[in-house]
């Protein structure tokens, strides 16, 4: 019978070894997967640039950082354009930078690609938010030409 519960300690701590190591694995791996790659970080710092540039109230960057057919759908399922895009910049709509996560992006050809992330706006409502966004590449700069903003769980009880 000591045999048996000998075995049984030296299985399940077995099994909690192998556990704990592929954990280990899968965590060096996601690691390694959160280096950006030169198409993420050209649309991160393009899209960087467009928040500065509202917080800056710059509106003639922001009218050069978007396509002159750009379509916004907001939080509330709302459409806007690029005239509503350039008002809240010259309002400043954006006064605290927003904390980007979660970055994706996702080259669709040599010219378009789609960026996705999760955001906090510590002066906006919803707070929490995930936005997917369309780049199209025009010459060598990246111009917004779509994005959308999905309210994040988090911010459920925003008002």
């Amino acid at each position: 019978m000591r045999s048996r519960d000998f075995v049984g300690t030296f299985s399940i701590c077995a099994l909690l070894l192998s556990v704990c190591a592929y954990g280990s694995a899968s965590w060096a791996t996601d690691t390694t997967q959160a280096q950006a790659s030169p198409l993420q970080q050209s649309l991160v710092s393009a899209q960087q640039a467009l928040y500065d540039a509202t917080r800056n109230k710059d509106v003639a960057y922001v009218k050069k950082a978007v396509t002159d057919d750009f379509v916004l759908i907001k939080t509330t399922g709302e459409s806007a354009d690029r005239d509503e895009l350039t008002e809240d910049a010259q309002n400043g709509a954006i006064q605290t930078p927003p904390r980007m996560y979660n970055v994706q992006a996702v080259g669709l050809n040599d010219s378009a690609a789609i960026l996705t992330y999760d955001v906090v706006f510590t002066d906006k409502k919803p707070r929490y938010q995930h936005i997917s966004s369309t780049w199209v590449k025009r010459g060598d700069q990246w111009k917004l030409r779509f994005q959308q903003s999905t309210p994040n769980l988090f911010s459920l009880g925003d008002e």
